[in-house]
């Protein structure tokens, strides 16, 4: 990015003024060059800054899209945190629902005392009310 700079000239030695006239061409054209001189490295340091400034400005540009980008991306980072909480709280109270009715249940060794019970009672082999009223009632007709 380094450009040539022209540097200045070297000003020309000026004679005694008793002993030498000035030589005001030589004044002259060594002003006019140093204006040139000046005008170019002006113009030089103009073009830098203009450089400069619209890398400046495509920088803030490019910085505004990513922060905009960034809030989008963490606003639905909340969105999402928000949805798993509200998951993960309805899940807590299902299982202390589910942890509730357990509590409720009949524990194994009372299941199995039950099993005994209801293989020795053999349940299946007693008669319902119905066939017992059925029976009674061709008793009746039979006599």
């Amino acid at each position: 990015m380094e450009q040539n700079i022209p540097q200045p000239l070297e000003a020309p030695s000026i004679p005694d003024q008793q002993k030498h006239k000035k030589d005001y061409s030589s004044m002259k054209s060594y002003v006019e060059k140093e204006i040139a001189s000046l005008s170019r490295r002006i113009k030089i340091v103009e073009e830098q800054i203009d450089t400069l400034s619209s890398k400046v400005q495509l920088t803030e540009k490019d910085t505004i899209e990513k922060h905009k980008s960034s809030i989008k991306r963490i606003n639905k980072t909340e969105g999402d945190m928000r949805e798993i909480r509200g998951k993960l709280q309805e899940i807590n109270e299902l299982t202390m629902r589910i942890a509730d009715r357990l509590k409720d249940l009949a524990p194994k060794e009372d299941i199995e005392i039950l099993e005994r019970y209801s293989k020795w009672w053999q349940p299946l082999s007693y008669v319902t009310k119905k066939e017992v009223m059925d029976m009674i009632n061709k008793n009746k007709e039979g006599d």
